[in-house]
Protein backbone atom coordinates (compact mmCIF):
# COMPACT_ATOMS: atom_id res chain seq x y z
CA UNK A 1 0.00 0.00 0.00
CA UNK A 2 1.37 3.38 -0.50
CA UNK A 3 0.50 6.93 0.63
CA UNK A 4 0.59 10.18 -0.91
CA UNK A 5 0.44 13.49 1.01
CA UNK A 6 -0.14 16.35 -0.40
CA UNK A 7 0.19 20.18 0.46
CA UNK A 8 -1.03 23.50 -0.78
CA UNK A 9 1.60 24.99 -3.20
CA UNK A 10 2.77 21.83 -4.54
CA UNK A 11 2.03 20.28 -8.08
CA UNK A 12 3.34 16.84 -6.89
CA UNK A 13 2.61 14.61 -3.15
CA UNK A 14 4.88 15.97 -0.33
CA UNK A 15 5.60 13.25 1.16
CA UNK A 16 5.27 9.14 -0.06
CA UNK A 17 5.14 6.19 2.17
CA UNK A 18 5.08 2.64 0.76
CA UNK A 19 3.89 0.13 3.88
CA UNK A 20 4.59 -3.68 3.35
CA UNK A 21 2.66 -6.15 5.74
CA UNK A 22 4.57 -8.45 7.85
CA UNK A 23 2.14 -10.48 9.42
CA UNK A 24 0.86 -12.39 8.45
CA UNK A 25 2.65 -12.72 5.81
CA UNK A 26 5.95 -13.48 7.33
CA UNK A 27 6.51 -17.06 9.38
CA UNK A 28 7.52 -15.24 12.50
CA UNK A 29 9.32 -11.82 13.96
CA UNK A 30 12.95 -13.74 13.24
CA UNK A 31 12.17 -13.58 9.14
CA UNK A 32 9.97 -10.07 10.08
CA UNK A 33 12.96 -8.45 11.62
CA UNK A 34 15.52 -9.48 8.95
CA UNK A 35 13.28 -7.69 6.44
CA UNK A 36 13.00 -4.59 8.40
CA UNK A 37 16.75 -4.82 9.10
CA UNK A 38 17.41 -5.34 5.48
CA UNK A 39 15.33 -2.28 4.19
CA UNK A 40 17.09 0.32 7.23
CA UNK A 41 20.31 -1.06 5.87
CA UNK A 42 19.15 -0.18 2.29
CA UNK A 43 17.98 3.48 3.72
CA UNK A 44 21.13 4.22 5.64
CA UNK A 45 19.80 3.60 8.55
CA UNK A 46 21.90 1.83 11.28
CA UNK A 47 18.89 -1.44 12.81
CA UNK A 48 20.99 -2.35 15.71
CA UNK A 49 18.41 -0.23 17.59
CA UNK A 50 15.43 -1.92 16.22
CA UNK A 51 16.86 -5.11 17.10
CA UNK A 52 17.28 -5.02 20.68
CA UNK A 53 14.05 -3.01 21.03
CA UNK A 54 12.51 -6.27 19.34
CA UNK A 55 14.32 -8.73 21.08
CA UNK A 56 13.48 -7.12 24.57
CA UNK A 57 9.77 -6.15 23.84
CA UNK A 58 8.81 -10.08 22.20
CA UNK A 59 7.01 -12.06 24.76
CA UNK A 60 8.74 -15.37 23.32
CA UNK A 61 11.73 -16.60 20.98
CA UNK A 62 11.90 -14.14 18.01
CA UNK A 63 10.74 -17.55 15.60
CA UNK A 64 7.45 -17.77 17.63
CA UNK A 65 5.92 -14.38 17.57
CA UNK A 66 4.33 -12.36 15.63
CA UNK A 67 4.75 -8.47 17.07
CA UNK A 68 5.38 -6.77 14.01
CA UNK A 69 2.97 -6.38 11.95
CA UNK A 70 3.66 -3.44 8.82
CA UNK A 71 7.17 -2.03 7.93
CA UNK A 72 6.89 1.69 5.98
CA UNK A 73 9.37 3.76 4.20
CA UNK A 74 9.45 7.14 3.77
CA UNK A 75 10.15 8.04 0.11
CA UNK A 76 10.44 12.14 0.72
CA UNK A 77 12.54 13.95 3.17
CA UNK A 78 15.37 12.22 5.47
CA UNK A 79 14.63 8.34 5.34
CA UNK A 80 12.60 7.00 7.52
CA UNK A 81 11.15 3.62 8.24
CA UNK A 82 8.70 2.82 10.93
CA UNK A 83 7.66 -0.49 12.49
CA UNK A 84 4.30 -0.74 13.40
CA UNK A 85 3.61 -3.65 16.02
CA UNK A 86 0.32 -5.77 16.31
CA UNK A 87 -1.65 -6.60 19.36
CA UNK A 88 0.37 -9.45 21.15
CA UNK A 89 2.65 -6.70 22.24
CA UNK A 90 -0.29 -4.85 24.12
CA UNK A 91 -0.37 -7.30 27.35
CA UNK A 92 3.33 -6.91 27.71
CA UNK A 93 4.43 -3.93 29.71
CA UNK A 94 7.52 -2.65 29.41
CA UNK A 95 9.70 -0.52 32.09
CA UNK A 96 12.01 2.57 30.86
CA UNK A 97 14.84 0.47 31.94
CA UNK A 98 13.35 -2.02 29.54
CA UNK A 99 12.55 -4.99 31.90
CA UNK A 100 9.04 -6.45 31.50
CA UNK A 101 6.55 -5.85 34.31
CA UNK A 102 3.88 -8.87 35.05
Amino acid sequence: MAALAFTSGLDAPAAVNLYLPLDPNLPHDEASLAAAEALMRDEGIDPAPHRLLIEKLCPTSLDRSHIQSWVSCQAAGPPRVTVYMGPELYPHRVRPSGGRQP
